[in-house]
């Protein structure tokens, strides 16, 4: 939808103006990404906010998936605070990429449990990053995980493979606990990127009320 002289264009992203016809300046809005972009001198349409896309589940959900998220972002922001149904005090929650279910994920993950450290695992060919312990039915009614994960190279720029790191944890457990987790990894696949997929290790549903929320920038 073009604009009138000194307004803003709305289009789909893939339907952008094409440069030599707008001034330099110009500014539009992409729909389908709810992204706002500015032509600069160069020719480039620059990215001047983030894309976006979050959920508050309203309903018991599992999994919890992203779909059409842009393969031109190079970096993604998700932050989450989520809890499970499962009859359990804790639970760990995964993320898959691209809905790839063999062996690309490579990750190293400390899990510090009050004050000594229960897990290291490094280098499992696996199917998912853990990326959190969250709250289970069997833990404290308002008992749930949180963190933030970023994602570094979503665009697989100069062939480089996406990197992953996350700062997560939960508190507060029947028997008072604390689970603090930090982790990086690797995902090996051609891509294009474009699809995150939450779940939960035994498969129970997150609760209503869990939020994920996914910030990108090219």
């Amino acid at each position: 939808i073009l604009a009138a002289p000194g307004g803003q264009i709305w289009c789909h992203s893939g339907a952008r103006p094409a440069v030599a016809t707008v001034s330099t300046g110009q500014q539009l809005f992409e729909y389908d990404t709810n992204m706002h972009r500015m032509l600069d001198a160069g020719g480039t349409w620059k990215q001047l906010t983030p894309y976006l896309n979050y959920t508050t589940l309203s309903v018991a959900t599992h999994p919890v998936t992203f779909t059409g998220i842009p393969s031109t972002l190079r970096v993604l922001r998700i932050t989450f605070s989520a809890k499970c149904a499962g009859a359990l005090v804790v639970e760990n929650m995964l993320m898959r990429l691209n809905n790839a279910a063999a062996g690309q994920y490579l990750y190293n993950r400390t899990v510090q449990q009050n004050t000594a450290v229960v897990g290291l695992l490094g280098d499992q060919g696996l199917n998912h990053f853990p990326v959190s312990m969250i709250g289970g039915a069997s833990g404290n009614a308002n008992l749930a995980g949180s963190g933030v994960i970023d994602i570094l190279n979503w665009n697989l720029s100069g062939s480089l493979a996406p990197m992953v790191k996350w700062q997560s944890g939960v508190y507060g457990t029947s028997a008072p606990n604390a689970f603090n987790e930090t982790g990086t990894g690797t995902f090996n696949d051609v891509g294009p990127m474009n699809r995150i997929d939450f779940r939960t290790n035994g498969g129970s549903n997150f609760i209503a009320g869990s939020y994920f929320r996914i910030e990108g920038w090219e």
